[in-house]
């Protein structure tokens, strides 16, 4: 008589166990993600500051910067898929 409602308890507990494993894996991966856009930028933004006054020229600090975060963001979206790969 129990069975049934035994099964459907299970089924209820596993679900909802899978959905916080889940969610949880996601807020570590994008705070991974977080920070490798983070030290991408800075890196790249540091470099910048070095540049020659003939590079300068042909390309702003912040068209570089734009281009960067810009790309810098698909490695941050990047990091949260790439689990599922495997």
């Amino acid at each position: 008589v129990w069975s049934p409602y035994v099964w459907a308890l299970t089924i209820l507990v596993i679900q909802c166990v899978g959905s916080l494993l889940f969610h949880h894996y996601f807020f570590l991966v994008t705070k991974i993600g977080q920070r490798v856009k983070t030290v991408i930028i800075a890196e790249v933004f540091r470099k910048t500051c070095f540049l020659s006054n003939d590079a300068r020229l042909h390309t702003s600090v912040g068209k570089i910067l734009n281009f960067v975060s810009a790309d810098s963001q698909k490695l941050c979206d990047i990091c949260q898929y790439l689990h599922f790969l495997w």
